[in-house]
């Protein structure tokens, strides 16, 4: 019998957001910019006016002409389909019983990261703790990234700790947004290759759950493992980390 090995837990759940200016709830919508209407059969393109015509000026019935979509754009209205300046649009926290919350903004964007030549020390860029390489393994990445060195001058020193992080076994545990209302973990990890060498970002925002586990068989000692993270926590700093020995 086979049964699911993973499912997926969300770890972040974002609050549904409303869109307001002066009070008033504010819509985005698509709205055809530019369309043409061809006739079925033919494919020919038909001249509009109060009514649809083909080249010959002859009368086609709607029945028997497609709309085509050319060009289309989204809008921010009003309830009374306004069309209003997306730059007075403020975000609040929809409440469950439909009224308004907190009024919210964007995270600001991770534009650098810092790894410190103190182990385990606070990072400028946000709060950073050295994890086993093993604690990836509770999270499901969501996406993968490279990133870059602002001085390729320091090639050296990153590849120094790099080799040190692969020796202990160690990545490094922080959060990352880009610029939305979404706030995810992210992983930095160090990655050799064929010559080359470079600092990964994988980012993630669900736990992976196993399922079907079977209980290991007769006395077993006990493993220390690092806690899971459940939820995010807002930008002041994460769950503490075990420390390494």
């Amino acid at each position: 019998m086979y049964k699911t090995l993973t499912s997926n837990a969300v770890l972040v759940k974002r609050p549904e957001l409303v869109e307001v200016v002066d009070g008033a709830p504010v819509s985005t919508k698509r709205v055809v910019a530019a369309s043409h209407w061809e006739e079925i059969g033919t494919g020919e393109k038909l001249i509009v006016e109060t009514i649809l015509k083909n080249s010959k000026s002859e009368v086609i019935p709607t029945s028997k002409a497609k709309n085509i979509l050319d060009k289309y754009e989204n809008l921010a209205l009003d309830q009374k389909d306004v069309e209003i300046n997306k730059k007075a649009i403020e975000e609040y926290v929809l409440n469950s019983d439909g009224s308004l919350g907190d009024k919210v903004m964007p995270y600001p964007p991770t534009e650098r990261f810092e790894v410190k030549d103190s182990l385990g020390e606070v990072r400028e860029t946000g709060d950073g703790y050295w994890v086993p390489s093993t604690f990836m393994q509770k999270f499901l990445i969501h996406e993968e990234y490279t990133l870059s060195s602002a001085d390729p001058r320091r090639d050296v020193e990153l590849y120094g700790e790099i080799e040190s992080a692969l020796k202990r076994d160690e990545v490094i545990l922080s959060t990352f947004s880009n610029g939305s209302y979404k706030l995810y973990y992210c992983f930095i990890v160090p990655y050799v290759d064929n010559g080359k060498f470079a600092w990964l970002l994988k980012l993630s925002d669900k736990q992976v759950v196993y399922n079907a586990l079977h209980d290991i068989p007769g006395p077993a000692a006990a493993i220390k493992q690092a806690k899971v993270l459940q939820t995010l926590p807002p930008l002041a700093g994460l769950l503490t980390i075990p420390t390494r020995k």
